[in-house]
């Protein structure tokens, strides 16, 4: 018996009872919450600073005479950032917090480490595309500007006037993209030739960036109109114009000629990684590359081609014993490669698993 007690008393000596949580007092938790909440409008102003264009669409005017940075020299500046910031938003402890802090916390965690991971693989060498490129935004940007001040058309002439060095910095961007073999597909950069000579083409108020000079707010005096209707239209044809052109240029003649052939993300040396990267960007899923393609194409197949997809892929054993086509994979050597939709050739089904089309 003495034994036994003193035994029980080393035990507890060494491995003392775990103590119950102690939950976090009001003035610790509400300390907590507050930090989330001021780290979150610091980072928030952050944003705007680093992407006035962003500011711009959604009605905050105070960066209207600038642009992003768009340079190679300013990605290092940039990934630091987000490090530091995904750092200062680990480091709280949201705890006993409401569910909304803390799905803001959360988010804003994974938002910082897509970017930053998007960064590593290099996704922002491929800022040129005929959808979503930046040579259309700067274009389609200025509807997103308010002109009802004489401050916010010369805000406008300023951003004006920054247009070729932007364009110098995304040829720059496209360049190293060029050396490490990250370039859209050929054919579609093709089409980003056309669009900017569009865009280049007309002249003064016939340009897109004329519309401001279409009408003029009653704020603005008579003589600052006519200052600053001379003062854009220069702008547009000795700064935006030869700009564009520029860029035309050099997709034309250096950089569409040597964009892949093969459509597939996986063509990129970092294919792989760079395709399971856009599925996590894009959607809430942890399904892998493989899985995630063999899921969608599967059921494409079988809600959209049903009967006729059946009409000349064999059928299984069980679908002879239960008369039910089922869905699944057929081999390549079955498939016919005319019978595929466009858009879903150079998938699984024709060139292998996990390949994006």
């Amino acid at each position: 018996m003495q034994k036994s007690v003193l035994g029980l008393f080393l035990l507890l000596s060494v491995y003392p009872p775990l103590a119950s949580p102690v939950p976090a007092s009001p003035a610790n938790l509400e300390a907590r919450r507050k930090q989330l909440s001021t780290l979150l409008a610091e980072e928030w102003e952050y944003e705007l600073r680093e992407s006035p264009e962003k500011a711009t669409v959604i009605g905050d005017y105070r960066y209207n005479d600038r642009w992003r940075d768009f340079s190679l020299a300013h990605v290092p500046q940039r990934r630091a950032d987000l490090e530091s910031w995904l750092s200062r938003f680990d480091a709280i402890d949201a705890t006993d917090f409401p569910e909304q802090e803390k799905l803001s916390k959360l988010l804003m965690v994974r938002d910082l480490k897509m970017r930053i991971e998007g960064i590593d693989l290099k996704s922002f060498e491929m800022s040129i595309d005929q959808f979503n490129g930046w040579h259309l935004w700067i274009a389609q940007g200025v509807s997103f500007l308010p002109f009802n001040t004489t401050k916010q058309y010369e805000d406008y002439l300023t951003r004006l006037h920054g247009i070729p060095v932007v364009i110098d910095q995304i040829i720059g961007v496209l360049r190293q993209g060029e050396k490490d073999r990250l370039m859209p597909p050929r054919y579609l950069l093709e089409k980003t030739v056309e669009q900017c000579k569009s865009i280049a083409a007309p002249a003064g108020k016939g340009s897109p960036f004329g519309q401001p000079l279409a009408h003029f707010p009653d704020a603005v005096s008579v003589v600052d109109r006519t200052r600053l209707d001379d003062a854009i239209v220069v702008a547009i044809d000795s700064d935006v114009r030869p700009a564009y052109v520029k860029l035309a240029n050099f997709l034309a003649t250096e950089y569409a000629p040597k964009g892949r052939t093969d459509i597939g993300v996986w063509a990129l040396p970092n294919g792989d990684a760079l395709y399971s990267f856009y599925i996590r960007e894009q959607t809430t899923t942890s399904i892998d590359n493989e899985n995630l393609v063999s899921k969608s194409l599967r059921r494409f197949f079988a809600q959209f081609l049903g009967v006729f997809t059946r009409s000349w892929l064999p059928l299984t054993d069980s679908e002879r014993i239960t008369g039910k086509p089922e869905v699944g994979w057929a081999p390549a050597s079955w498939v016919k490669p005319t019978d595929i939709p466009s858009a879903f050739r150079g998938s699984r089904l024709k060139n292998g698993p996990g390949r994006r089309c």
